[in-house]
């Protein structure tokens, strides 16, 4: 997006709102939002289920004329329902704001010098880049830490924060979720109706994508694609979608074998894509593996390269589809940003470190990034600020290594129908030590598909003795 006319990319669409231009490829998905009188005052970017878990549709109708004085609470409500991969461009005619999915998973950053926005640096940058020396890329791209706290390879251009809108006025971020009148303290006692709710919408919002898309789904031997798999149990039969697994090494030979018997407990074939096998190695060559993980880079900004040649192909190999549904955001039901123990209080070089700020946090890392993290929680109103880790693996982690990562070359839309307001606030409401014993996981498949919970998780499916011995008979090379 610019006010400059002259921007759009040789193939792309350009739109208008009121004195901006908007630019999109002619793949991704764009939905008028409308005023309740039916005049345009905005576009939907992406895919979003609504609340009411309907997709959301061209002409979206907002119950507000743009010069209403409750346009922007109206709109806001609305945006904070929908799951999905998204971004939500308004106006009420005297400012422009761009709203985010719940995670940033459709990245964006921002250029406040250019006043340009851009779903990737490189996208964003109609100058020369000036280095980030507070955070140089080499760092990210080798692998030795992540980007942090809106930081980008450019040393102006930020990245968006989920829960936060966009100006266009001033080009800053202004929190709108949550309010301060959410509540995020939960007991056991509750634990039946917190995994009721995240059921119901997770079956919801997983339903609307397999039965609108042909999508793909991958299958491991883990807790979070068995969620998606057992919300998705009463509807695969009817839809095109396909399940796949891939075999990298011996623990993903092992999510390879677990995926079988999901699969037949579910009455449904499953690929299994042999990233090993001979007939794949003309596409390990050092030059394409080199070629495909600087196209990686590129097209992320800096952001990430393909971290092996494994990883790389089996990206490529997945089965075509529309979308490819990920389960990300899940990891909050096993409160995995905790340290281990006594999991009250707050440490701040402990938060630094599970964002990976720096190669090493120590108390250089802690005196260089501290004040902006510190400064980020300052945004949480201060029934928030109880579950920092888990907002800051929200706000901060995820925008950074999956949004920012996922406009590699992929043959799919990932989407995350976890990316839930609703799903997210109930799951970081319950108490980490609850979320760490998997109670949550296993009571959601229970509510489901329970016949999924017979079948062992990877953590002791290789405890067997036994499966060591299949799984060398089933990937045996002769």
């Amino acid at each position: 997006m610019s006010e400059d006319g002259g921007l759009c990319p040789e193939g792309w669409v350009t739109r208008r709102l009121k004195g901006w231009h908007l630019y999109h490829c002619p793949e991704l998905r764009v939905a008028e939002i409308l005023a309740t009188n039916g005049r345009r005052v905005g576009w939907f970017l992406g895919i979003g289920v609504a609340q009411d878990g309907s997709l959301f549709p061209s002409g979206a109708r907002l119950p507000v004329a743009a010069d209403d004085t409750t346009f922007w609470s109206v709109a806001e409500s609305m945006i904070e329902g929908v799951a999905g991969r998204y971004a939500a461009i308004l106006s009420d005619g005297r400012e422009e704001r761009i709203y985010h999915d719940p995670v940033c998973d459709l990245s964006c950053v921002f250029d406040p010098t250019s006043r340009i926005v851009a779903s990737t640096l490189l996208l964003c940058l109609h100058r020369p880049l000036v280095r980030n020396r507070r955070m140089p890329h080499r760092g990210p791209l080798k692998g030795k830490h992540n980007y942090a706290l809106q930081q980008t390879a450019d040393r102006y251009v930020k990245r968006a924060l989920p829960n936060h809108y966009l100006s266009l006025r001033t080009f800053a971020p202004v929190r709108h979720f949550p309010r301060a009148d959410e509540v995020f303290e939960a007991d056991e006692a509750q634990l039946d109706i917190i995994c009721e709710r995240i059921a119901e919408r997770l079956k919801q919002v997983t339903t609307t994508l397999l039965t609108n898309f042909d999508c793909v789904l991958p299958v491991t031997g883990g807790n979070d694609s068995r969620n998606l798999l057992a919300c998705a149990a009463g509807v695969l039969g009817q839809t095109q979608t396909v399940l796949f697994t891939h075999h990298i090494n011996k623990m993903s030979g092992f999510d390879c074998m677990i995926g079988q018997q999901i699969a037949s407990v579910l009455g449904q074939d499953v690929q299994v894509i042999d990233v090993t096998d001979p007939v794949h190695q003309d596409q390990f060559q050092p030059d394409a593996v080199r070629r495909l993980r600087w196209d990686v880079g590129y097209a992320t900004g800096y952001q990430t390269l393909e971290p092996g040649n494994g990883v790389a192909m089996a990206v490529q190999l997945a089965p075509a589809g529309q979308c490819l549904l990920r389960w990300n955001v899940m990891e909050l039901m096993r409160a995995n940003q905790y340290p281990r123990g006594d999991a009250a209080g707050f440490n701040l070089k402990h938060g630094l470190s599970k964002l990976r700020v720096a190669p090493e946090i120590d108390s250089t890392a802690e005196a260089v990034w501290g004040p902006d993290y510190m400064m980020w929680v300052d945004t949480l109103p201060e029934n928030a600020k109880f579950k920092i880790y888990d907002f800051a693996f929200v706000e901060q982690l995820l925008p950074n290594t999956m949004g920012g990562t996922l406009w590699g070359p992929v043959p799919q839309f990932y989407i995350n129908p976890f990316s839930d307001r609703g799903m997210i606030a109930a799951a970081l409401s319950m108490p980490a030590p609850i979320r760490r014993r998997n109670r949550i996981n296993r009571r959601i498949v229970d509510l489901t598909c329970p016949a999924l919970n017979d079948i062992p998780r990877t953590n002791a499916f290789k405890k067997d003795p036994d499966n060591h011995t299949s799984y060398e008979l089933l990937f045996a090379r002769t």
